[in-house]
């Protein structure tokens, strides 16, 4: 619960952020999205929560008004680090049809915030936010020293309705991801996201084995990069963000790679960048292929080659091709 409770804390920080960083002009001329709408009313009801104190009518009324970002399709997934035990035990799921016990997190956080929003500046709750109209989803990284949450990252998927249709998180606190299983033998669930991700992750790990900054095999590295890029098209957006090594480790800013020529060239990179041949390993990749959403949710790791962490959220389109991808990752 702890863990759920400093996790929300500093979504509603960076609710706060994103929403000082729009126009106020822009926003004065037009009407909200439902997308701008979800994340407003998001604020509204945390900050109701966080001022009730103990004002049990009060906290009632947020609690009320902070549900109305999820419904019974809602999907949220945590994974976490710091959980001594198996990728399994490492991630919690919450719904379909777990509408109180997301609601049981946000009475639980009411009353018990504090650490992250107070303090000094450098103990308080350091985030960035990518609102992004055209994939409908919102791209969230944080961090919060003070309390020992050294990296986190959130993907929140929505609706046309502005409702949190599916939420992908990770968190991190004093210690790196354990080696786990390798991506290739990862088995993947029936039709039709599976087929696009057994393409993706075979070009991935072929992409990694081939590469570093000779590369190792060229003419491989070359098919690798043709072979991935067969899950993308010219509408495909990726962004990406690196984690710094500081204590509150989100300073930097996202990198976006639209449409073929620029994702062409960011795995190519990528692929010279794995200095060596041991393969990543993945202590998770989740499929999901359900009606509201299709999408894979990969941890990853590569330290030899220096990637300490990584996590990425595919999100497919009906064509089976990846509409738009988040990458958070720390370097060593």
């Amino acid at each position: 619960m702890t863990l759920i409770l400093t996790l929300l804390a500093a979504l509603h920080t960076a609710v706060v952020e994103s929403i000082r960083r729009v126009d106020r002009e822009d926003t004065l001329a037009s009407t909200p999205t439902p997308l701008e709408a979800g994340w407003a009313n998001h604020f509204d009801a945390f900050g109701m929560g966080v001022d009730a104190g103990d004002d049990a009518e009060a906290r009632k009324a947020a609690l009320d008004k902070i549900m109305d970002d999820y419904t019974n399709d809602s999907v949220v997934r945590l994974y976490d680090h710091s959980v001594d035990g198996t990728p399994e035990q490492k991630l919690s799921t919450f719904g379909p049809n777990d509408l109180p016990a997301i609601r049981a997190m946000f009475a639980g956080l009411f009353p018990a915030l504090n650490g992250c929003a107070q303090g000094s500046e450098d103990d308080k709750l350091q985030a960035q936010v990518d609102l992004d109209e055209a994939g409908k989803q919102v791209f969230l990284v944080w961090s919060c020293s003070s309390a020992s949450f050294n990296r986190a990252t959130d993907t929140f998927i929505f609706d046309d309705n502005g409702v949190i249709i599916n939420q992908n998180i990770v968190v991190a606190k004093t210690s790196a991801a354990s080696r786990a299983n390798a991506l290739v033998q990862f088995v993947p669930a029936p039709v039709p996201v599976s087929e696009a991700w057994a393409n993706h992750a075979g070009a991935f790990m072929a992409g990694a084995a081939a590469g570093g900054p000779g590369p190792r095999d060229e003419k491989a590295m070359t098919a690798a990069v043709t072979k991935i890029m067969l899950d993308y098209d010219a509408q495909s957006v990726v962004r990406l963000f690196q984690f710094s090594n500081g204590l509150n480790s989100v300073g930097g800013d996202f990198v976006e790679h639209v449409g073929l020529d620029s994702i062409k060239t960011m795995f190519t990179d990528l692929f010279k960048s794995f200095t060596s041949e041991t393969a990543p390993v993945v202590p998770q990749a989740l499929e999901v292929d359900e009606s509201l959403v299709k999408q894979v949710f990969l941890i990853w790791e590569a330290p030899d080659s220096g990637y300490a962490e990584a996590t990425d959220t595919f999100i497919f389109s009906d064509t089976g091709k990846i509409h738009r991808q988040n990458i958070a990752f720390l370097t060593r």
